[in-house]
């Protein structure tokens, strides 16, 4: 945003393509202005527990809950 890169064609389009990758996709509007626009592929993660590990975190839950 420092750069001033949103206020380009070019940035604009990268904002509302990172926008499109998350949760539920672009809206409507903006599928009808931008029907090109690509979402951008976003990071995965993964977490690995153990058993002990999910055991100990339910008990946790349950008693926050």
């Amino acid at each position: 945003m420092h750069s001033g890169s949103h206020k380009t064609d070019a940035g604009f389009r990268e904002i509302l393509a990172i926008h499109a990758g998350i949760n539920r996709g672009p809206s409507a509007a903006v599928k009808t202005h931008f029907p090109d626009l690509k979402p951008a592929l976003l990071p995965s993660y993964s977490l690995t527990l153990s058993p002990e590990e999910l055991s100990m975190n339910c008990r946790l839950l349950y008693y926050i809950l």
